[in-house]
């Protein structure tokens, strides 16, 4: 991010306050005096007319947290050639607690960019509201494949199954699942469409990196890697085997918090300053870690303090690193080990991160290097570099209008080419009345397939509800038929770890109907210990447990004569996991 105007309040303070510090000197304090040349906001290269219309032209779009990139090549010497590149934030509004795209905004960034008419596009969602996961193929057949992969991911999704979209790919035993909320998704798009943007490929984050991988071998490795997307609101940790995506971790931090975290008071011997945000950009991006180990330094109080303020969002990464090393090597016992570590995004060009990383974890951590891509592409739209490798991709979220709008395009513009010696035999009159005719046939099946699709997500939604009724009725007739058993293997499994020592049940009886409850008897020795107080110990234990509620001690029997042990009665209601 680059200052578009004098840090206030440092013009004058910020060369004496750092005078002699490293990475800054001179280069800040000429920053802060508005001496030095901005970096350019986005990198463009002369290849002819901005304002002219292109049929060969393609824009990528990456809609983040409170921010868009957006990617443009062009075709110039039958090559796709970098032509420019952008980014731009949004914040929410007041009706809304997350940032939204406004269709305003969107349309006054494109036409900042001067965009050539008819270019295709694809849109990356790098924001939340997806999920991507890889599980075992279930043994079943082939028809009944996605039936069963929805079962077995319904409980893992972050949002309702009913509310997303889902796709799948088979990979070997192994399955490949990814999820975009509907709702989220349709709202971003219907932004595009009133813009007359309609994206062949609408897909996410870690498919194009993916993409890059197989596309372009010396920007990433085909090996066992950490690739860490640093953000500027929120950092992603992809895990890739040999070049394959495997799993993602999420941290909700990013470059802006190590930003904010450098505003504030700054106390310097016997004078304060206050840092605003712009003035802490610069910092940022001059001085990078304030120091090498983000620890204090005796001999820079001034930069201690600093470091001290951005530490805990590097420790909270370093924690999610190892937390995310440790859960593949649970998931995949056996595998090669993690060998390096990939930094991308805005946040990777902080100065001296990769090498703090590095030191901290024990593994060799690297900058992503976008070169042998295109000089001009910025490290922080590396995922849209991918996203421009994607042909073809089973993880096409994209609406049934937007496939079909480039194809109807495709046969408009062949149709008019034959109007044209159409034109010479039959007349220009007759050839321009065709042509109407053709154009009000097209809108009419645009309008059709949305129609069509409109029609198709409803008896959709229809086939779900005569399953879901199918499959109560089943439950219902099972539950008629068959006694209750002891088959909720998480509830008696979670039983067996809360039952104290002392206590033994003697009979254990359960209800289905109206509430699922069960009836635990048996005898407890408690020893020297209060009878009263372990069986308190054991209800309480219930009650927090997340299988039971409202667990009861219904009686108690004093001890025979000559005996210790206490007879009882517990009553409780269980909370039964579905199982798929």
């Amino acid at each position: 991010m680059t200052l578009r105007k004098k840090p206030t309040g440092l013009s004058k303070k910020v060369p004496a306050i750092f005078e002699g510090l490293p990475h800054i000197g001179d280069a800040f304090g000429a920053a802060a005096s508005g001496q030095s040349t901005p970096k350019p906001f986005f990198s463009p290269k002369s290849r002819g007319s901005e304002s002219g219309t292109s049929a060969y032209a393609k824009v990528f779009f990456e809609l983040g947290n409170g921010s868009i990139k957006i990617l443009w090549l062009e075709k110039s010497a039958g090559r796709w050639q970098h032509r420019k590149s952008a980014r731009f934030e949004f914040e929410s509004t007041q009706a809304a607690k997350t940032p939204v795209l406004e269709t305003e905004k969107l349309k006054g960034w494109l036409s900042e960019l001067r965009l050539p008419a008819g270019f295709q596009s694809s849109v990356l969602f790098s924001t939340d509201g997806f999920f991507v996961t890889e599980i075992d193929k279930p043994e079943v057949p082939a028809n009944e494949l996605e039936k069963s992969i929805l079962w077995e991911v319904a409980e893992k999704l972050p949002f309702p199954a009913e509310e997303a979209k889902i796709l799948h790919e088979v990979r070997g035993k192994k399955v490949l699942v990814a999820a975009l909320e509907i709702a989220r998704c349709q709202a971003a798009l219907s932004v595009f469409h009133e813009c007359g943007i309609f994206p062949e490929l609408v897909t996410l984050l870690p498919f194009a990196y993916e993409t890059l991988a197989e596309a372009k071998r010396g920007v990433l490795p085909v090996r066992n890697i950490v690739l860490m997307n640093m953000g500027s609101r929120k950092t992603s940790f992809m895990i890739f085997l040999a070049g394959r995506y495997h799993s993602m971790r999420e941290s909700a931090a990013g470059g802006e918090d190590i930003t904010r975290s450098m505003m504030g008071t700054l106390v310097l011997e016997n004078s304060k300053v206050v840092i605003q945000h712009a003035e802490a950009q610069t910092l940022k991006e001059e001085l990078g870690l304030p120091t090498q180990d983000l620890m204090p330094d005796p001999e820079e109080p001034k930069l201690s303090q600093l470091a001290a303020r951005v530490r805990p969002i590097f420790e909270k990464w370093v924690g999610d690193l190892k937390s995310s090393i440790l859960q593949f090597q649970k998931q995949v016992p056996g595998a090669s080990a993690i060998e390096e570590i990939w930094l991308s995004g805005g946040g990777a060009y902080l100065k001296g991160a990769d090498a703090y990383l590095g030191a901290r974890m024990g593994i060799p951590v690297r900058v992503m290097d976008t070169g042998p891509l295109e000089p001009g592409i910025d490290l922080s739209t590396a995922a849209l570099s991918g996203l421009a490798y994607m042909e073809n991709s089973k993880f096409n979220f994209a609406d049934e209008e937007d496939l079909w709008r480039p194809k109807m395009a495709k046969a408009g513009r062949w149709l008019k080419r034959v109007s044209g010696g159409m034109a010479v035999g039959f007349g220009l009159m007759a050839a321009v009345g065709f042509m109407r005719s053709l154009a009000a046939s097209g809108e009419l099946k645009i309008e059709k397939q949305r129609f069509e699709a409109a029609a198709y997500s409803v008896q959709k939604f229809q086939e779900i509800r005569d399953i879901a009724a199918q499959t109560e009725a089943e439950k219902s007739l099972l539950s008629s038929e068959t006694e209750p058993r002891p088959r909720l293997g998480a509830v008696l499994r979670e039983l067996s770890v809360l039952v104290p020592g002392p206590m033994a049940f003697t009979r254990m009886s359960f209800t289905r109907s109206p509430k699922a409850a069960a009836e635990f008897s048996g005898q407890l020795d408690p020893g020297r210990s209060s009878p009263d107080l372990v069986l308190s110990s054991f209800l309480e234990k219930l009650n927090q447990s997340p299988f039971f509620v409202g667990s009861s001690l219904e009686s108690r029997a004093r001890p025979k004569e000559g005996q210790s042990s206490v007879e009882f009665l517990i009553k409780t209601q269980m909370v039964v996991p579905v199982e798929p």
